[in-house]
């Protein structure tokens, strides 16, 4: 087995279970892929769904590859005021959906339904995840309008360049000093 990039596309979940009785709900979803953990964007519930439409990538080496069997998706409810709240978690075998990507280079499962398992073990809700395996190919990472593209065999330097870039970037446009100073000597002149 060759290291690749597991890409999870979590789509949206439905029927859950409100950890809280009072307030509005805001949820999202922490996971762990092996030793790798991710943790999602807060959304809301609209009409008993809840969308993400987010995509995680993972680069797993070949020793990861070996060890990895499940993949653990818990779905939490933000709280201002006390901890957040689990409301429930779904679990995905991995095992043999990555023999096979490893023997045919990629492999890609189209969003399907995962049943969530409450705290006392019944099941209550869904959620929707899709999942694609490029057996040490290319991933992406888009940060604005600019998508940046490596190789899962490079160093992680390239990735990390282009992270900092794109964040530098954002800072750069905010401008953190609060004003520009060849724009108010311009005015000065105009007047």
């Amino acid at each position: 087995m060759s290291g690749g990039v597991l890409e999870v596309l979590l789509v949206s979940a439905e029927g859950l279970k409100h950890a809280r009785l009072i307030g509005s709900s805001s949820q999202y979803v922490v996971i762990e892929c092996g030793t790798h953990t991710s943790v999602t964007k807060f959304t809301g519930d609209e009409d008993g769904k809840t969308w993400w439409n987010e995509k995680v990538s993972f680069s797993l080496s070949s020793m990861e590859m070996k060890s990895l069997f499940k993949m653990k998706l818990s779905i939490m409810e933000r709280s201002n005021i006390t901890e957040d709240c689990p409301i429930g978690e779904a679990t995905i075998h991995l095992l043999d959906f990555l023999r096979e990507a490893t023997g045919q280079g990629s492999v890609e499962v189209k969003p399907a339904p995962y049943k969530v398992v409450l705290k006392d073990k019944t099941y209550k809700g869904e959620i929707k995840v899709g999942l694609k395996f490029i057996s040490g190919g290319e991933s992406q990472v888009q940060c604005g309008n600019m998508v940046y593209g490596f190789h899962a065999k490079q160093s992680w330097c390239f990735l990390w360049e282009a992270i900092l870039n794109c964040t530098l970037r954002r800072i750069y446009r905010k401008r953190p000093f609060g004003y520009c100073a060849r724009g108010r000597q311009e005015s000065k002149k105009e007047k």
